[in-house]
């Protein structure tokens, strides 16, 4: 799979995804399909910067995301921190499509709709959070707030 729309909306001058002279070869090699085997993101076989093969020992990649529930929300709400409401929407939604039974995951679904101004969402998220754990404070506390007039 190569993605090249990304570096050419950053970089419009540099040259991206082929294989001419002048040409840029930065990119990452995953030991399997992501799209099929969601784990194989942390399994980088090979990595190459502008031309160069880069030798990363296999200890930098310790502190990478192990997509558990806790990494997944907490990447979520530093998108939310810098602004990308449309972003975070999308990694807290795939939270819950993989953790559907946490209050958490819907919690903090609905509360990138209440920020993103989609009140009957962030309801109806606030909601499932509050049946799957009927002690969640804050998903109570905010649907208190956006049911009052």
């Amino acid at each position: 799979m190569l993605t090249s729309a990304t570096p050419r909306a950053i970089f419009p001058q540099r040259k991206f995804a082929k294989l001419d002279d002048g040409s840029e070869a930065s990119f990452l090699a995953l030991d399997g399909n992501p799209l099929e085997d969601f784990g194989a993101i942390r399994r980088i076989a090979t990595r190459v910067k502008q031309g160069h093969v880069l030798e990363v020992p296999p200890e930098a990649a310790k502190d990478a995301c192990d997509f558990s529930e806790r990494c997944i929300n907490q990447l979520g709400y530093a998108l939310l921190n810098h602004g990308r409401n449309d972003v975070a929407v999308v990694i807290f939604e795939m939270n819950t499509q993989r953790f559907p039974q946490s209050s958490n995951a819907w919690d903090s679904l609905a509360e990138a709709h209440m920020l993103g101004g989609r009140r009957e969402l962030a309801i109806e998220y606030y909601r499932k959070a509050l049946e799957l754990n009927p002690n969640n404070r804050n998903a109570a506390d905010m649907l208190k707030k956006l049911l009052s007039p």
